[in-house]
């Protein structure tokens, strides 16, 4: 259903001003952080002449001397007439704004934008983003404009970067170049006026088709012409002279998918040797391997870059029309896989671009578009810019923790001396038969120690500094602190804590975590340990326990109030005097899609309880469960209201209240209501109370319209039944009319035998014809079947039992439902003769 608003609409769950129902080639066009668009066409129809009583309604034509509630003849507003500039057109639960019309003699062309785009008329002065996450830029952009607006921001919070906008809309500062999606990344979504940044939007649905195919309706076009699979990076020494990997080549892991290698060099002049900022010929080459594997993963370079494109109009002429149908249902952002056989590549493509079609009520693709996705190369990238400078240039104190700019030092061996930047004096045992092979240096760093040797360069880590020491390894026996609170035995794997009396605080040996008392000698109070299950010997878990003479409670500190508050406490034993089961949650829970399980003895799942992010789920399981509510005592239980199975209770009911209910608002029934006592309207009276009335009722189901109005001067009155009437009630079946002049009172009883008398002269769809005395006025009353329940009278109940107890139950598809034969075959209802009219 495509549906009309107006300009500023903002809710549109309505039926809008009217709903085109001549819609011509409708189109949305969606691409990935692209354009998003609808466009259609719909014939120039006329406004439609009524007769009749004007009523204030926003469809009417007025005139300068048109009053309402006065009788003329009125025109109606065509619906062609709303689809002007700036009306809001909401289809596939979207809203898109007309910015272009172009009419011809018959028909007009109505081109939308995506509600989003109301933005490109908005402002930002000056906005001033720095060192924000890309959902707090995306905020501070909608909050920054220059008039208010409807728009949200949604989606994950990004990565970190600053920007500056001055004198831009918000749609460029979004979507343009230097944007927010440039610069922080990410999908766009565009819900109305939800705006959704992503890391990537949609999913991988596992849809798999075959590439590398000829076809009527796929255009495929896969470019190999700039994949690389090896690659020869080279820097720069101090002097100007190429770097080389000891390697030489650095491959794809995809090369063995092309029938041979595809190598390139690329050289990194920013990448070199610079002894004033400690940069080594060793850092050269970890940094040059650094960059060609951000090549494969970041930059997919191994990867051929693929456009697929379908159109399912074409391809639907073709026996592999099937092959192929899955990606009819696919959304942008959602991954497929495209398999060439013959080169054995498998590529994941994004979808980058839909063209849907209505196809009756249903919006399907029409056409779909594939093509390469990356990850977000400022994000990967991140790692990178972090240890370089603006200028490209190795930032010293960024990598590996080892290199410094410092002053010319001494470098000492055996027989020799020469500086070295940060390291003062080295003492190293270059053979590697040795024993001692290693080195060991002091400078101002400090104590650095290395094992290993890469060309000609030791692999330096720091051991020690005026701030303390570190290392990879340490051999030793026991350490213990100096006030003895502390023991770590090295030798046998424990670590134990002591308060300042000596007595154990924390012991952690093997898998066990135990805490104790530090009050009691040797009373553990709880652990945290890894065991096995008894049932299931092969089941590592991880367990938190409390020893019998404890609790266990996560809490939270209140720094007003210098201690500290509880989660929740498990208290098995009821040792707090404030425990009254073993479970106490003592602060307010936020629970984001977890599902309880309720199980009998035997492991059976009875019932279960469901977050979503919608709502609460609580159930029961099995056929012949059930789940009751109701006032609990400590041995019994009263059940109020009931939840059962309908496919295998009597009448096949769902919900039972088996107390008086009452409901403060609305009651919306879509299904069938029966009643088998008084089924009334409670009104309340100035002098009697309130009293219940009963409604008139009648073996099928009829509708019914009121009206009153005037007979013409020419002694007819044409009564136009509504448009929503129609939709509600069928009148293309016979229906029925009664109608009642109202004749004034002063008129004697010749003088009313003299008038015309009033008379049905004819019926049609959408309207009906009275005749009578000129300017008589009459009231009238249409009654009309029920539009999809015409056929029905007085059907059969099919269970008079009424359930007696939740537990009573009948055998599942004992009722078999009516068949459609017979509700067709009935014979003509006798009350169509009865209720009166034509």
């Amino acid at each position: 259903m495509i549906k009309v608003f107006e300009p500023n609409a903002k809710n549109f769950t309505t039926n809008g001003i009217t709903i085109l129902t001549n819609i011509v080639d409708p189109e949305i066009v969606e691409e990935l952080n692209g354009n998003y668009s609808l466009n259609f066409k719909y014939p120039i129809e006329e406004p439609k002449i009524v007769k009749g009583t004007i009523q204030a309604n926003k469809n009417i034509i007025i005139g300068k001397n048109t009053i309402a509630g006065t009788k003329a003849n009125v025109n109606l507003h065509s619906k062609s007439y709303f689809l002007q500039d700036n009306y809001i057109v909401y289809a596939n639960n979207q809203a898109f704004r007309i910015y272009n019309v172009k009419k011809d003699m018959s028909m007009i062309s109505i081109n939308c934008r995506h509600i989003f785009y109301d933005l490109l008329d908005n402002f930002l002065e000056d906005c001033k983003i720095t060192n924000l996450s890309r959902i707090g830029a995306l905020n501070l952009v909608l909050a920054g404009t220059q008039f208010t607006h409807n728009f949200v921001a949604t989606g994950n919070t990004g990565p970190t970067s600053a920007r500056y906008f001055v004198r831009k809309n918000p749609i460029d500062s979004i979507m343009g170049k230097e944007g927010i999606l440039e610069t922080w990344g990410g999908e766009i979504v565009r819900d109305n006026f939800n705006i959704g940044i992503w890391d990537s939007r949609g999913n991988d649905r596992g849809v798999l088709i075959q590439g590398g195919k000829n076809l009527m309706g796929i255009e495929d076009n896969l470019d190999t012409d700039n994949v690389i699979t090896r690659v020869m990076p080279t820097g720069l020494d101090e002097n100007g002279t190429v770097i080389i990997l000891p390697e030489k080549y650095i491959d794809s892991p995809s090369i063995d998918m092309y029938p041979h290698p595809k190598i390139r060099h690329i050289h990194y002049g920013d990448i070199k040797v610079n002894k004033e900022m400690g940069i080594t010929k060793d850092d050269v080459i970890r940094l040059l391997r650094l960059k060609v594997k951000d090549l494969y993963e970041v930059e997919k370079m191994d990867i051929p870059e693929v456009n697929y494109k379908v159109n399912f109009i074409e391809l639907s002429k073709t026996d592999q029309y099937k092959d192929y149908i899955s990606l009819e249902k696919v959304e942008v952002g959602d991954t497929v896989t495209v398999r060439y056989n013959k080169s054995n590549l498998h590529i994941k493509a994004k979808v980058i671009k839909t063209t849907k079609h209505l196809k009756g009520n249903v919006w399907v693709n029409e056409k779909v578009e594939l093509g390469n996705f990356k990850k977000n190369v400022s994000n990967s990238l991140s790692k990178i810019d972090n240890i370089t400078t603006n200028d490209g240039k190795v930032k010293g104190d960024a990598i590996w923790g080892t290199i410094d700019a410092t002053k010319a030092s001494l470098r000492a061996i055996a027989d020799s001396a020469e500086t070295q930047v940060e390291r003062a004096i080295i003492f190293e045992d270059k053979d590697q038969n040795s024993s001692t092979y290693g080195a060991m240096c002091l400078g101002t760093r400090g104590f650095q120690i290395a094992r290993e040797m890469t060309n000609d360069e030791w692999q330096w880590t720091t051991f020690g500094t005026g701030q303390g020491f570190t290392a990879d390894l340490i051999r030793a026996g026991n350490l213990q602190s100096l006030d003895g609170t502390l023991k770590i035995d090295l030798g046998g794997g424990s670590f134990k804590t002591y308060n300042y009396a000596g007595l154990p605080a924390i012991d952690m040996e093997d898998m066990n975590l135990s805490f104790y008392d530090w009050k009691k000698t040797n009373s553990k109070a709880g652990m945290l340990f890894t065991s096995y299950r008894t049932n299931q010997p092969n089941q590592l878990g991880l367990n938190l326990a409390h020893f019998q003479d404890y609790m266990l409670i996560l809490s939270y500190y209140k720094s007003e109030e210098e201690n500290y508050g509880g989660y929740i406490t498990f208290d098995k034993y009821l040792k707090a005097i404030t425990s009254k089961q073993p479970i106490t949650v003592w602060e307010n829970m936020q629970m984001r899609r977890p599902m309880y399980w309720y199980k009998n003895g035997d492991g059976e799942a009875m019932s279960s309880i469901d977050l979503w992010s919608s709502g609460l789920s609580i159930g029961y399981m099995g056929d012949n469960s059930r789940l009751n509510f109701g006032r609990a005592w400590s041995s019994e239980f009263e059940t109020m209201f009931s939840a059962l199975n309908h496919r295998t209770s009597v009448n096949n009911v769902g919900f039972i209240s088996w107390q008086n209910a009452e409901f403060s608002k609305g009651v919306n029934i879509f299904g069938n209501l029966s009643v088998s006592g008084a089924k009334n309207c409670l009104q309340k009276t100035k002098d009697y109370g309130e009293r219940l009335i009963n409604a008139y009722e009648t073996l099928g189901y009829y509708l019914g319209d009121l009206g009153r109005g005037f007979i013409g001067e020419d002694g007819t009155a044409y009564i136009e039944i509504e448009d929503m009437v129609t939709q509600i009630m069928n009148t293309d079946i016979p229906y029925h009319v009664t109608y009642t002049e109202i004749i004034p009172e002063m008129l004697t009883n010749e003088e009313v035998k003299q008038r015309s008398p009033l008379r049905l002269v004819k019926m049609t769809s959408t309207y009906f014809v009275l005749k009578g005395e000129p300017a008589a006025e009459f009231t009238w009353e249409l009654k009309a079947k029920r539009k999809g329940y015409e056929n029905i009278r007085a059907e059969k109940f099919q269970d008079q039992n009424i359930l007696n107890h939740p537990g009573s139950m009948v055998d599942f598809d004992k009722y078999e439902p009516v068949s459609l034969d017979e509700i067709l075959l009935r014979t003509k209802n006798i009350e169509d003769d009865l209720l009166g009219g034509i």
